[in-house]
């Protein structure tokens, strides 16, 4: 009964934290933190009735790990804060597979997970954005020489990924990645077009990503909103300022989730 609940838990804070993550490029601190306090209610109560304090220890001791992974990913600027908190939250939830018994940890699974459907994400996400702008649109299919190339590369990862998915073959994993790092890669070196622009000080918002560092006012870009107090000083001091997008990673770990359990087939025991 709890691993139902934990798992309903987990597909429901992931699915909702991504959707909003995917609209305003903010996850929730509430659903994290609502996240995490459930899972370990649920661990104490299945220790007080139980005895067994064996997913209580695990959540906690993958909570800590997971945590500063996150916030290693989060100074070294690979992800957001809130990245790195969802992730915990999802382990926090579910430090074992709640549908198998597995030969690796399912936290590990989990991990393996949101970077394997985070490469496909984040190509298929900076296309999107490409495709919104002519003039990078012409630029990215010029330097590949036309379009056939990345409609093959991008055709030929699509189905190998299908195939992993339908038969549980982790090797098929291998091409699906080799063909789509080619696109990530071109994809990267025109992020700095896709994601900054330049706005005037009087459009500055709460939240927004700043994309430049302020060392005059003492602030530093990091992958986090600006807060109010951080906005009001910018707004008083300057008067244009380079702001910050980027690949909204949050409906990956939703995704990464029902990936996870798709793995479980063949890492069964």
């Amino acid at each position: 009964m709890f691993e139902i609940l934990r798992t309903a838990i987990a597909l429901l804070g992931t699915a909702a934290a991504g959707w909003i993550d995917f609209k305003t490029s903010d996850i929730p601190d509430k659903i994290v933190a609502g996240m995490i306090a459930l899972g370990f209610v649920f661990h104490f109560a299945e220790f007080y009735l139980t005895g067994s304090a064996g997913n209580l220890q695990s959540a906690f001791f993958y909570s800590v790990i997971f945590a500063l992974f996150g916030a290693a990913m989060y100074f070294g600027k690979a992800w957001g804060g809130g990245d790195g908190a969802l992730l915990t939250a999802v382990v926090a939830l579910l430090p074992a597979n709640p549908l198998a018994q597995t030969f690796l940890p399912f936290p590990l699974i989990y991990l393996v997970s949101v970077f394997s459907v985070g490469i496909f994400y984040s190509v298929f996400y900076m296309i999107w954005k490409i495709n919104s702008v002519a003039g990078i649109r012409k630029e990215f299919f010029a330097d590949f020489k036309g379009v056939s190339l990345v409609s093959a590369s991008t055709f030929l990862s699509a189905i190998s990924f299908l195939a992993f998915a339908a038969t549980q073959n982790i090797f098929l994993l291998a091409p699906a990645l080799g063909f789509a790092f080619p696109i990530l890669e071109k994809l990267q070196k025109l992020s700095e077009k896709i994601f900054r622009k330049k706005v005037s000080t009087k459009n500055l918002k709460f939240d927004d990503m700043l994309g430049e560092d302020l060392p005059a006012l003492g602030i530093k870009k990091l992958l986090r909103g600006l807060t109010k107090e951080e906005v009001a000083l910018i707004k008083k001091k300057m008067k244009f300022v380079v702001i910050a997008d980027g690949v909204r990673f949050g409906p990956v770990f939703f995704f990464a989730l029902i990936f996870s359990f798709l793995l479980q087939n063949y890492l069964f025991l």
